[in-house]
Order: structure tokens, then sequence, then C-alpha cells
């Protein structure tokens, strides 16, 4: 699988390569990891996605674990202090020019909104810049079924803090 990587410095990059008891079959990703609380996000291994038609096997661009919207559903990510997003690496999996839609909040005011188009033949790098951020929402509409399957999917393959 190829990999696709920037020449931005981080001070941390989550690429979910150390989840706590991670196996090759998909699962929730458990609260704490990496100082944040994860509501409806699961993890895949690279092994499962390598004969898939949809867009996962497109996802893994830095580590041999990908996070995505489990069910398709809206996810977030929370944190108990402040941090700073610099960027996310993210794939469409099923639905082709899915619009996915970012809000950061901190303290339950909202900070920051993006929304980006993501394909499933590629990864993007969305670039936010967000600072003193405690949690960020996902949630994912539209698109055009590329695989016969329509769903709201999306995989982040890593989150670049700074």
């Amino acid at each position: 699988m190829s990999r696709l990587f920037t020449v931005l410095k981080f001070d941390k990059i989550i690429n979910f390569n150390n989840i706590p008891g991670a196996t090759h079959h998909s699962n929730s990703i458990p609260n704490g990891y990496c100082g944040f609380n994860w509501k409806n996000v699961a993890y895949m291994h690279e092994s499962e996605a390598k004969d898939r038609l949809d867009g996962f096997k497109n996802a893994f661009t830095s580590s041999s674990y990908v996070a995505f919207n489990a069910g398709g559903r809206s996810m977030s990510i929370k944190s108990g202090t402040p941090v700073s997003l610099l960027s996310i690496v993210a794939c469409a999996v099923t639905n082709d020019n899915l619009q996915l839609t970012l809000t950061g909040s901190c303290s339950g005011h909202l900070m920051m909104t993006k929304a980006v188009i993501l394909k499933t033949n590629k990864s993007k790098i969305i670039e936010l810049g967000w600072k003193n951020i405690d949690e960020v929402h996902f949630d994912a509409e539209g698109g055009t079924p590329h695989t016969g399957a329509s769903t709201t999917r999306f995989a982040i393959g890593q989150l670049n803090l700074f």
C-alpha cells in the first residue's frame, strides 16, 4: 500500500499504530488512547482492507491501522485539555465526493468549522491549524456510491497535533 508523506513538523502524530490491545479485526478505539475520549470511532488493520474494493485500502498513509466512523455515523474526539490540531489525513470509504464537516470547540463553545470533499481513491490532507480546542466532531453526508454500497463512512490515517 502506498504511503503519503508530508514535510510539516508535528509535535504529536496520532497514526493509530499503538492502540492498546489492538488486533487485526476492527474494534472500537478505547477512551484514553493518546489522551482523547473516542465516540463512535473504530479502528481497522490494513490486512482487513487489502482485498476490499472500497476506499479503506487507500486510507493507510502512515501506519498499519486507520480510524473510521463506525456504521457511517457521526463521530467525535474529546481531550481533557485544549490541544492544537494542525491537520488530518482522511479518505472516503464508499461514497465519492463525500462531504465531511469538522467542527472544533472548546468548553462547549464552537470555535472552528471546515467542510471538505473526500474521494475513495486517494487520501486527502485536511489542513486546519486549529488552536485551543478540546473537542472535534466529524459529520459526513452525501456523495455518490463508488462500490455499490452507499454509506457515509470515512477513514482517518493520521491526526497531526502541534
